[in-house]
């Protein structure tokens, strides 16, 4: 039989339907198999023809619509549902066509999704149009995932503004009582308008103060995980002398180390310099020791080393003899706010923003972090700096990575 034969659309529907006592045992086979095909198919067959009328749909189309194969027959898809604008209309039934959209009601009267594929039918004689066959699958359940996963996303999204606004406004908002209080309690330490009565002012007023100032550390770090988040960090890169710059950092903890019986030692190459953001670099050690030292038991060493690579990249290098971390959480520390509690550092405090803003630091800056450690060992964390500076060509001198 021709494509184009009658007798196909016969045989197709006595196939459907399991009549098949006027036929040959070859016939017979033959209708058996596209029977078989026609039920196990998910899409649904169907023919059309040389005026664009159904003339032809297999059984499989009442899942997808909940109408009978018969009531479908005689229509055209136009007048079944609208094809999708973005796919240009009705496809050319004329043409070979691949999954083009259309969007019809079911007999509930809810919108199904479906994508149409099909061959034009000519004539054997004259190459006439005749119409066409092929297949529709119906996509509602992936195009409603689809549409759910954007709307989530979306939401996140204005989520994560949200938040990254509150944090910014709450930080304002802190910042200006917490520079009062810390304005005030240094004049105490000062003893600007006369000496206390007890010595024991002064020491509560310089607790005050470093109380105050840790406060406001935290702030000032709630406030750049914000603006990393939004892309808004604004960077400014110049030269700097990394021997420095190490060295003042290293002073900030030398009193607290002495205390806590660790030692301090540092190890860089003289001369060195780098194109970076002062206060972020400055940050970056500053957060890197201060980990060093809480997490490293006495009689345990923190190292700082600086050197050029071999490319001239300015590497940097905090190790320390601490308590380590486990190869399976170093991922999570890297993420804002989170703490790997274990028996070492229970009772340490921590807010779990050192190291996720240590991170996105370094990669405004075009560089990466690597982190090496194991319990009860120590932990190596090596900055690798561009050669140039990651954030100098950036015109708009914004964070353009976000963390977590």
């Amino acid at each position: 039989m021709a494509d184009g034969d009658p007798e196909w659309r016969e045989a197709v529907d006595q196939a459907a339907n399991g009549n098949a006592s006027s036929v040959s045992a070859g016939e017979r086979q033959a209708q058996e198999r596209l029977h078989d095909l026609t039920r196990l198919v998910s899409d649904w067959i169907w023919e059309i023809d040389r005026e664009l009328k159904l003339t032809y749909v297999s059984p499989r189309v009442t899942e997808s619509l909940g109408y009978h194969p018969v009531e479908i027959v005689g229509h055209t898809f136009e007048e079944l549902g609208d094809f999708t604008p973005a796919d240009r209309g009705p496809p050319g039934w004329r043409s070979p066509f691949r999954d083009r959209s259309i969007e019809i009601l079911n007999q509930a009267g809810e919108q199904r999704f479906l994508l149409i594929s099909g061959l034009p039918i000519f004539s054997d004689e004259g190459g006439k149009f005749e119409g066409a066959r092929g297949t529709t699958r119906d996509v509602t359940a992936s195009r409603h995932a689809e549409q759910g996963l954007v709307a989530a996303k979306w939401e996140a999204e204005l989520a994560n503004r949200t938040k990254s606004d509150f944090l910014a406004n709450m930080s304002h908002e802190l910042r200006t009582p917490l520079n009062a209080i810390i304005g005030f309690a240094e004049m105490m330490v000062g003893e600007m308008y006369g000496k206390h009565a007890s010595p024991k002012y002064g020491e509560y007023a310089t607790d005050i103060v470093h109380s105050a100032d840790l406060l406001l550390r935290i702030i000032d770090d709630i406030l750049d995980i914000s603006k990393i988040e939004a892309g808004q960090l604004d960077i400014k890169p110049q030269a700097l002398a990394v021997e420095d710059t190490i060295a003042s950092c290293l002073s900030l903890f030398r009193h607290r180390a002495l205390k806590l019986g660790v030692h301090l030692v540092d190890e860089v190459e003289s001369g060195l310099t780098m194109i970076a953001d002062p206060r972020l670099l400055r940050q970056i050690l500053i957060n890197l020791l201060s980990n060093a030292v809480k997490f490293t038991p006495a009689g345990g060493a923190v190292t700082v080393s600086a050197r050029s690579g071999p490319d001239g990249s300015p590497l940097i290098t905090v190790a320390d003899t601490g308590i380590g971390i486990a190869a399976e959480n170093i991922s999570e520390v890297l993420k804002p706010f989170v703490r790997v509690e274990s028996a070492f550092n229970a009772d340490v405090e921590g807010t779990g923003l050192g190291l996720p803003l240590v991170k996105s630091y370094v990669e405004l800056h075009g560089g990466s972090l690597e982190i090496e450690s194991q319990p009860e060992v120590g932990t190596t964390v090596r900055l690798h700096f561009a050669a140039e500076g990651g954030g100098e060509d950036d015109s708009a001198g914004k964070a353009q990575r976000q963390t977590g």
